[in-house]
């Protein structure tokens, strides 16, 4: 891991100025480019990924804080020491973005067992792993998750089976039944969705701002009945 200090100027207008942004895989890719919109965006950037070297000349090369650790997604431990790595260096993160993840295609009979279980444990398991050890941070600074996906999840792609299936239990997981937030920005449709999903009475006359309300008041009666058990 290495740290460096700012090397921009901004008039600190920006929402994510001096917030701390996680973004997992970063070393290439969509996740390479989310790192550097969000550092030119004021954000403290905090490196996640297996290419050691890439990250560390990522790191180097961005405009504004950032620092870079190893990490596996699918070791739970690993996740826990760097998150709290992550809040000693950099603070507690506002965004974390769950972009790790890998493909496999071909026809499941042609598929090496091992290969196939790969996806699942880096897409899926990696992704709640990440949620999981970063969740103290965001419920502190009421941040933001974001789970990067594909256009898989509105129409499965064929020859891509491990792929779909983590598709479909990511749309589980990122939505569950039992809510576990609520975006102020979101549609009344996706609202009402979930206030349906809820089972919360008297949604089909509520106003968008009463859904909102309605789902926050039933999520934390979930929550304070879940704890004491």
């Amino acid at each position: 891991m290495t740290a460096r200090g700012p090397r921009y100027r901004t008039d600190g207008s920006c929402p994510l100025q001096g917030r701390v942004a996680v973004v997992t895989g970063s070393a290439r890719g969509l996740g390479e480019g989310l790192a550097y919109a969000l550092s030119r965006r004021g954000a403290r950037v905090a490196l996640m990924g297996l290419e050691e070297e890439r990250l560390a000349r990522l790191a180097a090369d961005l405009p504004g804080p950032a620092a870079h650790w190893h990490a596996d997604v699918t070791d739970a431990d690993a996740l826990s020491v760097t998150a709290e790595a992550v809040r000693g260096t950099l603070g507690e993160a506002s965004v974390v973005v769950a972009n790790a993840g890998v493909a496999l295609g071909g026809p499941l009979l042609d598929c090496d067992p091992r290969d196939w279980r790969r996806v699942i444990d880096v897409n899926l398991v990696g992704s709640a792993l990440t949620a999981r050890c970063f969740l103290p941070h965001l419920l502190r600074t009421r941040g933001y998750y974001l789970q990067v996906a594909s256009l898989a999840a509105l129409a499965p792609e064929p020859l891509l089976t491990a792929y779909n299936t983590w598709i479909k239990a990511h749309d589980s997981a990122v939505e569950p039944p039992s809510g576990e937030g609520v975006d102020e920005n979101a549609s009344k449709q996706h609202l009402y969705e979930l206030a349906r999903r809820l089972d919360i009475g008297g949604r089909s006359r509520m106003s968008r701002s009463e859904l909102v309300e309605a789902i926050r008041k039933e999520n934390r009666s979930r929550t304070r009945e879940a704890r004491s058990r």
